[in-house]
């Protein structure tokens, strides 16, 4: 379907298009129960409806917080659909705009699959920021899917909203556009939002306390016997015990280690792995930039299987899952996430390794991961959801501080 064969100044072509936006729709749902799949979850079109709701209220800006692996994705197809085959307000489908600040082609190929082919070429990541014009964008959505990446006032998705006459809340009012933000760790741009009355912006959260008849298993789900602190590797007794944990697997599975950034942790870490890896037959694997798992499969694609060798294999990670990533945990023995004697940036530690642990169908097997982690940080993010998001309530949350591209008084800050 091409929506420039119709001219939406049409009440009957609106009516067209949207009609043929719900076939599109149940067609695809069907088709993916033949496959014994669901391509939007009860729950997803819950909180969208929550959202559409909050449009229908006059509000232009809401965020949509969801734990972390708990199906944002799904949210924003169904608050697409809804919104283009509502009845009572209008969203011109030419304008409907999915972007990041993530710099992920696999974020992009992954979100454009799952969407309506009608909606995909209108999936952008960063690097198509820098030239999209949506200068004529009206009766819009844009949503911001991990809205907490290069949010800040001088990074792209605000240099891109100012590019295209998007400078403040009465420009998204005489546009009629909405922004909806995504994310598990939203911080700074949530910050921001609270300037805002709550006739203009609504935040709409998951309810993580009410999730008994939900296969979502959140970090609350993981035992204490399954979560440890994570440890300096560059000492030998340190990986001494993280092989006990390793070894305490009778079948070959997978272990995830993100290295320390700086060359010297690093260094000697990997050498200590790789040692001790020896010492105990254990295979050692690099998911880096510039280096694969495979020449073939993706590494999620890999790690689904035992390992292949018949041996334990350690996964020495860097710069590679975090935000957006879903690791099967079937076959996962251990993940360490980096041990750091730096300021912590708790997001970056609830969406790393630990973070791709929790999801709907994890923990399922009898013999679950061990994750290693900063525990502060997913205790602290566990009373997040349970006060919701009152950050003045959960002071020892470290937040950026940084303005963001939603923040009320930009136009004084850019002057």
């Amino acid at each position: 379907m091409d929506f420039e064969d119709f001219d939406f100044n049409l009440i009957e072509d609106c009516n067209s298009c949207r009609e043929n936006l719900q076939l599109k729709y149940d067609q695809r749902c069907k088709s993916l129960k033949r496959d014994g799949k669901i391509y939007i979850y009860p729950e997803q079109e819950k909180y969208a409806r929550k959202i559409l709701d909050a449009f229908k209220r006059n509000i232009f800006i809401c965020t949509f917080i969801a734990p972390v692996q708990w199906g944002k994705t799904g949210v924003t197809i169904s608050l697409i659909h809804q919104c283009v085959t509502d009845t009572n307000l209008f969203f011109n489908p030419k304008h409907i705009y999915v972007i990041t600040g993530l710099n992920d082609n696999e974020w992009k190929i992954q979100t454009q699959r799952r969407m309506l082919k009608e909606f995909r070429t209108n999936v952008y990541h960063l690097s198509d920021l820098y030239s999209l014009n949506i200068s004529d964008a009206e009766d819009s959505i844009i949503i911001i899917d991990e809205c907490q990446i290069a949010n800040s006032t001088h990074q792209t998705i605000r240099k891109m909203l100012v590019r295209n006459g998007i400078n403040s809340l009465e420009d998204l009012k005489d546009r009629n556009i909405r922004i909806v933000q995504t994310s598990a760790t939203p911080d700074n741009v949530l910050v921001d939002c609270i300037d805002y009355h709550s006739t203009e912006h609504f935040a709409c959260i998951v309810d993580i306390k009410n999730n008994n008849k939900c296969s979502y298993k959140f970090f609350t789900d993981i035992s204490d016997d399954n979560l440890k602190e994570s440890m300096d590797l560059s000492i030998q007794t340190n990986i001494d015990e993280l092989f006990r944990d390793i070894l305490s697997f009778k079948k070959a599975r997978w272990h995830i280690i993100r290295i320390p950034g700086n060359c010297k942790g690093e260094n000697i870490t990997i050498d200590n792995i790789i040692e001790t890896s020896n010492k105990y037959n254990c295979d050692v694997k690099y998911h880096m930039i510039g280096t694969s798992i495979d020449d073939v499969l993706s590494p999620e694609e890999v790690i689904v299987k035992r390992p292949y060798s018949g041996k334990h294999t350690l996964i020495i990670v860097k710069n590679k899952w975090r935000a957006s990533k879903s690791i099967p945990d079937k076959y996962i023995g251990v993940v360490h996430d980096r041990f750091t004697n730096v300021k912590v940036n708790y997001a970056s530690e609830v969406q790393s390794l630990a973070g791709r642990m929790i999801g709907h169908g994890k923990m399922k097997q009898k013999i679950k991961p061990i994750i290693y982690c900063n525990k502060i940080c997913i205790d602290e993010y566990i009373n997040l959801f349970n006060n919701g998001f009152d950050f003045n309530n959960t002071p020892t949350w470290k937040k950026l501080n940084k303005k963001t591209y939603i923040n009320k008084n930009l136009d004084n800050i850019l002057n």
